[in-house]
């Protein structure tokens, strides 16, 4: 039995999900070199919190933050099919992250934060990404909403 058939036809996914990727693939295409290699910096960012999983809260929160916020985009874009709303998945999961690391990294007197280590590193350019990322996921979703996108 294919897996197509199991989904209801009024499904936003009853056109398969190599359907779904293709039309991602292609709005992506379509967007300006720099917010390509920008997205690109964000999932390696991202990616890199699998190094310190093992040893830090952050990076499992991270982890989990990530592969929530593409579960997320990936149903907002099924629904509305606009890759500018992936924006919205970024500020519903990347939030709470960014206010988790940014009260901890304040409050912390642990050493992990004193030093500078590569786990520090990243936690720091992971941040700075949060930083410049959200307001810019809010302005997506504003003009969006707005028809401007």
């Amino acid at each position: 039995m294919r897996m197509n058939s199991l989904i209801p036809r009024s499904s936003p996914f009853s056109h398969g999900v190599n359907t779904l990727f293709d039309e991602i693939n292609s709005q992506m295409a379509e967007l300006s070199p720099i917010v390509q290699v920008w997205a690109n910096w964000m999932m390696f960012i991202f990616a890199v919190s699998v190094f310190f999983v093992r040893k830090y809260w952050e990076a499992r929160f991270a982890l989990v933050s990530i592969s929530a916020t593409m579960m997320l985009a990936m149903t907002i874009f099924a629904v509305w099919r606009n890759v500018h709303l992936f924006a919205l998945a970024h500020i519903l999961c990347w939030t709470p992250l960014l206010i988790y690391i940014v009260k901890k990294w304040r409050a912390a007197q642990e050493e992990k934060y004193r030093t500078w280590g590569l786990f520090r590193i990243w936690l720091g350019m992971l941040v700075l990404t949060m930083v410049i990322s959200l307001p810019l996921d809010i302005r997506d979703v504003i003009l969006v909403m707005t028809g401007q996108k």
